[in-house]
């Protein structure tokens, strides 16, 4: 009898504390019953340190039955306790892939949540910008797995990330800090300079998570100028920042440096925007450069003044064209017994004189920079050596170009990695150049630095702009050139228009089709292609339209030729994520 006694004794102490889903416990569990989150805690306490909120819809994982009403359990990497009524049991499998809640972001209107992780899969309902998944797992690279409003399905990964809940309504916070610094901008704007759309970023950063994609002349609300280069506003469902460059305001002011009549002293100068560049030249005159914003247009002004402090002239820049460098911007360049002022504007790059015989700034050179081999992109950042060499670069395409004092293009470096971007500065040694960049950095918060040398050679770039140029068309009916390929499609197509820009001309030059390229669970894409359209020879200056379709995130289209030399590449055709230019990406 006392042995049956301590057998059934040990059975109620396992009962009582081994969790098992008769007591309610499963390797998963869902939180539910809260208006908005429930804490994880240190200890099983509701006095105890919370350690995250834990949203409604969120999964914690190793869930275990505690003491005092608790689950131990982890959340996105830490561990802690929540409150048991707070937690319902599921059937997920396993712990891998479990997210925390996602937000629809990376679109102008909605995304499709389908019956299943792949494209063809059945439409089961849209889910609009800035709204919130919850019970998320993603299964593979390219989709996850999620609720929305009692329904569950898949979406892209690339339409979701981690759930910002501030998104969804105004930070006072910012608007209070920000309020009066910039009274030009106030009120809804209208998106414009730009092919497609913009980015609405979470953070006032160009390397900021974008939100959502503003389609050109779409309206954004409640805008606010947050700094010299962003303002914050409202989009359909989600709050973010967005490049004032790709902003107008309904009331746009005029040039602020118009105000300035006759021969303006230096302090009237100075009263206007802030100051970018300030040089004095051997003879003692002074060239002084000044930056504002005004109704969403940029504007430079440079004045010069001689060692008296008299006016003896000014120069003007306002560009709000939609390409592809980001700012004005105006630096040094030249010799010391021949400086120039450099103004480098989205579309060209000029040099101007600056000396007593022509009394201010004389035009020297002007290059244009749009569409170009030597194009430096947006955010550019220059260094101009003593004998007047320049050496420019920008955020994407981060390899640096060498540009003579004369105006003439001589080089590109050698193609940077791609994950090495956003240069900072450009020094000019004994041996080359050193570039710093502050994307893609190796760790710890330093920069890359890159050291390039002067061995380039006039007209020797690098990367496929050496071989083409590449542009759309959205009109085809429109456009002075025949298109060689159409793809047999009923989605909508795309004219791109191919130039041959390598004086040695290309030969078999291949449309290529890359449909049914994959990219497996470790994220590696495989490429699969077979020729579409293919030409025996395509000249200097001979141009080409193709007619193509872009549908999914994996590139459908591609490029194959012979160079001069009888070098084979081979390149995916797609559009740029940031800025929706053309790129080719080598494979």
């Amino acid at each position: 009898m006392k042995k049956l006694c301590c057998l059934c004794l040990c059975v109620f102490l396992l009962m009582s504390f081994a969790p098992s889903r008769a007591a309610g416990v499963t390797p998963v569990m869902r939180v539910v019953k809260c208006s908005e989150w429930v804490s994880l805690r240190a200890l099983p306490s509701t006095n105890s340190e919370r350690l995250a909120k834990v949203y409604l819809g969120e999964l914690v994982t190793e869930c275990s039955a505690s003491s005092d009403g608790f689950i131990f359990c982890n959340y996105n990497g830490k561990t802690g306790y929540i409150l048991y009524e707070y937690l319902t049991m599921t059937d997920f499998p396993a712990y891998a892939g479990v997210l925390p809640n996602q937000m629809v972001v990376n679109c102008t209107d909605w995304v499709s949540l389908r019956s299943g992780p792949y494209e063809s899969a059945s439409r089961l309902r849209t889910v609009p910008l800035g709204a919130i998944v919850v019970a998320c797992v993603q299964e593979d690279t390219q989709y996850v797995s999620c609720e929305y409003q009692g329904m569950r399905g898949y979406i892209l990964a690339s339409y979701l990330k981690k759930a910002n809940y501030t998104a969804s309504s105004m930070d006072t916070k910012v608007v209070t800090k920000a309020e009066g610094k910039y009274p030009d901008i106030t009120g809804p704007m209208t998106v414009v300079n730009c092919a497609e759309w913009v980015s609405l970023r979470e953070k006032a950063s160009a390397g900021s998570a974008r939100l959502a994609r503003v389609p050109l002349g779409d309206r954004v609300e409640n805008c606010v100028q947050v700094d010299d280069r962003f303002v914050y506003c409202s989009y359909k469902n989600l709050w973010g920042y967005i490049d004032i460059q790709y902003l107008q305001g309904e009331n746009a002011g005029g040039n602020p440096f118009d105000r300035l009549s006759g021969s303006p002293s230096r302090a009237e100068f100075d009263s206007i925007g802030s100051s970018t560049l300030e040089f004095t030249t051997a003879e003692g005159m002074t060239v002084a450069v000044r930056y504002a914003m005004a109704g969403g247009a940029e504007f430079m002004c440079a004045m010069y003044f001689d060692a008296y402090g008299n006016n003896l002239g000014r120069l003007d820049a306002v560009n709000t064209e939609a390409t592809e460098l980001t700012g004005l911007q105006a630096f040094r360049g030249g010799t010391e017994s021949d400086p120039r002022l450099i103004w480098l504007t989205r579309g060209s790059l000029s040099s101007y004189a600056v000396d007593k015989v022509h009394g201010g700034m004389a035009l020297r050179w002007t290059l244009d920079m749009n569409g170009t081999w030597w194009s430096v992109g947006s955010s550019a950042c220059f260094a101009a050596d003593t004998d007047g060499t320049l050496y420019l670069c920008g955020y994407y395409n981060a390899a640096p170009v060498c540009i003579s004092h004369d105006g003439i293009p001589l080089w590109r470096a050698e193609n940077v990695d791609p994950d090495i971007y956003w240069p900072s500065s450009i020094t000019v040694t004994s041996s080359g150049i050193d570039v710093a960049y502050d994307g893609g950095s190796t760790g710890g918060g330093e920069k890359t630095v890159l050291s390039f040398d002067r061995s380039g050679k006039p007209d020797e770039k690098g990367g496929w702009q050496q071989y083409l140029n590449l542009r759309e068309s959205w009109d085809p009916e429109d456009e002075a050139v025949d298109y060689t390929y159409a793809a047999e499609s009923d989605g909508d197509s795309t004219l791109i228009v191919i130039t041959c820009v390598s004086p040695g001309g290309l030969s078999g030059f291949t449309i290529l089709s890359t449909e049914g390229s994959q990219i497996d669970p470790s994220g590696t894409l495989h490429v699969q292609t077979h020729d579409m359209m293919t030409l025996a020879r395509l000249d200097m200056d001979e141009t080409v339209g193709a007619l193509l379709v872009f549908d999914g995130i994996i590139p459908m289209n591609g490029l194959s030729f012979y160079d001069s030399n009888g070098t084979y590449h081979r390149y995916m055709l797609d559009f740029s994520g940031e800025d929706g230019s053309l790129l080719l990406m080598e494979f």
